[in-house]
């Protein structure tokens, strides 16, 4: 075979790879994210909650807030258009009263 031709297969094969391994560690998140802001649109309860890290790479933000004395994480993406929170960050969470595991900050829902 010819050496452009097995040079085009390699390059093909890795765009295919990559490809697949985007759709494999991204999508998962995206649904999730979907689907809690779905359920949060029905019904939700609000609180404050503080940025604890801030992932630009993956335009992620990361929080915790506190109820009844119990810590809950949570995690939302953010939009680079968009002003976004800072580590250190006060900021409104829209939560499910009797699950607060589903949870997404409110700049989610603008």
């Amino acid at each position: 075979m010819n050496r452009h031709v097995s040079d085009a297969i390699r390059i093909g094969l890795t765009i295919v790879i990559a490809i697949i391994a985007v759709y494999i560690f991204y999508y998962p998140a995206r649904r999730k994210q979907k689907e809690y802001r779905q359920e949060l649109l029905e019904e939700h309860k609000t609180i404050r909650a503080y940025v604890y890290r801030r992932i630009g790479k993956h335009n992620t933000i990361e929080y915790i807030f506190s109820i009844n004395n119990k810590e809950y994480l949570g995690e939302s993406r953010y939009s680079e258009m968009a002003p976004y929170p800072n580590k250190g960050d006060s900021i409104v969470v829209f939560y499910k009263e009797n699950n607060p595991e589903i949870n997404l900050w409110s700049g989610c829902f603008d």
